[in-house]
């Protein structure tokens, strides 16, 4: 699994000339051409100064940093640095496509739970004994290392910051010589005897034992646990100060902004019921959601996945739906399995291609993922080994059959069972409330849709002479433009796994010439005439083929938003001499020079050029019915995509802007559509293909 590590090279230090030259250039796109001057001075000014000292700063930090990726310290302690809450900002979901998957329409919500357990039980197992085939592309072997910290991952909120623990084992093959070492914010903690899983249902949480003692075994007594838990909730009462309170809605928490989750977590943890049940649930491998309600609408499919169901609709208690019908439904904190349904007439009517009733029977399995330990590109190896084993029914016979009741006790009767003193019961109880009321304004704020484009795929693409991705993304811009009447800054995540430890870089899709393009092709109208459309089309063929140029540079560690955020970091490294270390001429910045780096990397215009308020991101494949995440902005939007031979699938999420006010999510994802079908019609037309 790991065999490939020593091969991998440092993520380089990208070259400073570039950098500043394509920061200027990107920015100019939002910027009037009196800001922009104002912005090349200011980057002459820096590249005068300071810019020589901070590169060679940050090459000596880069080659010290032990697990070979300069950006890792900083990219690890942004995430959990993070003090607004997880959901929409820092969660992302994939769904496995059940197409073909008739064998699941026999099957209870339960059953299908546990052939989920089972196939990530197994999947993991493969991760532990270091036997996973490595990740790679075209280029050749990926870096391995995300991998060891997904099962058991548990983001423990903290006063600050907070913590990452993993709890499994650490990998041998990680940590021999070049291989790049463990992770540097993760702290591993294996895990002895019993694996266990926490079960989301009601709003309540159940810890079920996955394994037997050997932590290999599947335990006899889980699908009969899993089939109790989802026949209904007895007794589940809601919290009251003073009492054993059930904490309906405990998930809720997770909802909450760090800082204050932190203190209702403490306020848990300081009584003997409240660690059992945290500690539970954070040593579990994952955590099973239980979804109730049935979902007919694949657009609130979006919300139902990243916020777990509107608190508006539902009682106290809270519930779980993927329609968004119901709160409580999802922890945070770690990796979700999401299992639930499709209501009998939208799944008859949906049919096969979209996972409905003859293809993965009336049921969905999908996977909301905590974004700290790792990317796509590794959860998604996750995914598709739990949807081959549905597929295939591999997992079906996995284990023996045994009765719940001994390993479940009365926890089904008092579920989320916690003695707590009447002030700490009262600050958690307001706590779940006011987590109650985060997602409830995430619903109101954030709409959502699902776009499926049949025969838009790789191949129309190709055949209209436009690479997929990058032809994807110009359309992106064409519609943004249409839908909003403006451009908007634009982030597509690049996978830098090419290298030890590697994760992403950003892709700006709104490049000086795709912006040119876009603006033209607006204005073509249907009827224009054949010269008018080859020119529009030379456009676009100019902006598609910067935007693969740009790409590749970033697959190769050159792109610039990453290099930007190291030169600022060395920026604050030279703060002030460190007169205990010989560092040269270089070891502080004179104030002139000191103003003028600030001046260009802390630039108004530069900060809103990377505020990403349209954040993309292509990730699926074959195996994937939908991938999406909420807006990393405001104002924003999120699109979530990816692109078989034959579809193209595309989820956006977008909060409302005022500068184009009544414009949704579904009026982008129109937008999108459109500009689609006009781009691939303008390539046949151009290049004499009916």
């Amino acid at each position: 699994m790991y065999r490939f590590q020593p091969t991998l090279k440092r993520l380089p230090v990208p070259a400073l000339e570039q950098t500043v030259r394509d920061a200027v250039a990107f920015a100019g796109v939002f910027a009037s051409a009196e800001d922009k001057a104002l912005l090349e001075k200011q980057a002459q000014r820096f590249m005068d100064g300071a810019a020589a000292k901070l590169q060679e700063r940050l090459l000596r930090y880069a080659a010290a940093v032990p697990t070979g990726n300069w950006l890792e310290p900083t990219w690890d302690g942004g995430y959990l640095g993070w003090r607004g809450p997880l959901p929409v900002h820092m969660n992302y979901f994939l769904e496995a496509d059940l197409a073909g998957a008739g064998r699941l329409a026999a099957l209870s919500q339960a059953d299908v739970a546990y052939e989920a357990c089972i196939a990530s039980l197994e999947h993991f197992g493969r991760v532990r004994r270091e036997e996973l085939e490595p990740d790679s592309d075209r280029q050749g072997p990926m870096c391995m290392a995300q991998h060891a910290r997904v099962s058991g991952h548990a983001r423990i909120p903290k006063a600050g910051s907070d913590e990452a623990v993993c709890y499994d084992t650490p990998p041998l093959g990680l940590q021999a010589e070049g291989a790049g070492g463990l992770h540097f914010a993760t702290r591993y903690e294996p895990v002895r005897g019993t694996r266990t899983v926490a079960v989301l249902r009601a709003g309540h949480v159940f810890v079920v034992p996955l394994t037997l003692e050997d932590g290999e075994t599947p335990h006899p007594a889980l699908r009969d646990a899993l089939s109790r838990i989802a026949a209904g909730i007895s007794g589940a009462g809601g919290a009251g100060a003073g009492s054993t309170a059930g904490l309906a809605g405990l998930p809720l928490l997770t909802a909450l902004p760090r800082e204050d989750w932190a203190q209702a977590r403490q306020a848990l943890v300081a009584h003997p019921d409240g660690r059992r049940l945290i500690d539970g649930i954070d040593r579990s491998q994952f955590v099973l959601c239980l979804d109730e309600g049935a979902c007919v609408d694949e657009s609130a499919l979006l919300r139902g996945y990243i916020l777990g169901g509107d608190p508006a609709s539902t009682g106290a208690a809270g519930g779980a739906s993927l329609d968004g019908a119901a709160a409580a439904a999802r922890w945070f904190d770690k990796h979700c399995v999401v299992v639930g349904r499709v209501a009998d007439d939208a799944a008859s009517a949906a049919g096969p291609a979209s996972g409905g009733a003859d293809a993965g029977g009336s049921h969905r399995v999908g996977f909301l993922f905590e974004h700290m330990p790792g990317d796509g590109l590794t959860t998604l190896r996750w995914v598709e080994a739990v949807r081959t084993a549905l597929a295939d029914g591999t997992a079906a016979a996995s284990g023996s059959a045994g009765d719940a009741a001994s390993v479940l006790g009365d926890a089904l009767s008092h579920p989320n069972s916690v003695a707590l003193p009447a002030e700490a019961a009262a600050l958690v109880s307001d706590a779940v409330s006011r987590g109650r009321a985060e997602i409830a304004n995430w619903y109101r704020d954030m709409s959502g849709f699902a776009l499926r484009l049949e025969g838009s795929g790789s191949t129309a693409f190709k055949e209209a002479g436009l690479p997929p991705d990058a032809g994807f993304q110009f359309a992106m811009q064409a519609g943004t433009l249409r839908a909003t009447g403006s451009l908007r800054a634009t982030y597509e995540s690049c996978s830098t796994a090419r290298f030890l430890h590697g994760r992403t870089e950003v892709i700006r899709g709104a490049s000086p010439e795709a912006a040119a393009a876009a603006r033209a092709f607006d204005g073509l109208s249907d009827s224009a005439s054949l010269e008018s459309k080859q020119a529009v089309w030379q456009a676009v063929q100019a902006a598609t083929t910067a935007h693969r140029n740009f790409s590749a540079r970033c697959q190769d560690g050159q792109g610039i938003d990453r290099h930007l955020t190291g030169l600022g970091l060395a920026l604050d490294l030279l703060a002030t001499p460190e007169p205990q270390r010989d560092e040269g001429p270089s070891a502080s910045l004179d104030p002139a020079e000191r103003e003028a780096a600030t001046a260009f990397l802390r630039s108004p215009l530069l900060t809103s050029a990377a505020t990403w308020r349209l954040s993309t991101s292509n990730c699926g494949s074959q195996q994937t019915a939908y991938f999406g995440f909420g807006p990393v902005a405001e104002a924003g939007a999120g699109v979530g995509y990816f692109i078989r031979k034959q579809d193209l699938r595309a989820t956006v999420t977008s909060f409302a802007d005022p500068a184009a006010p009544g414009v949704d999510a579904a009026d982008i994802a129109t937008a999108f559509s459109d500009a689609v079908a006009k781009l691939l019609a303008l390539g046949r037309d151009v290049n004499g293909r009916a």
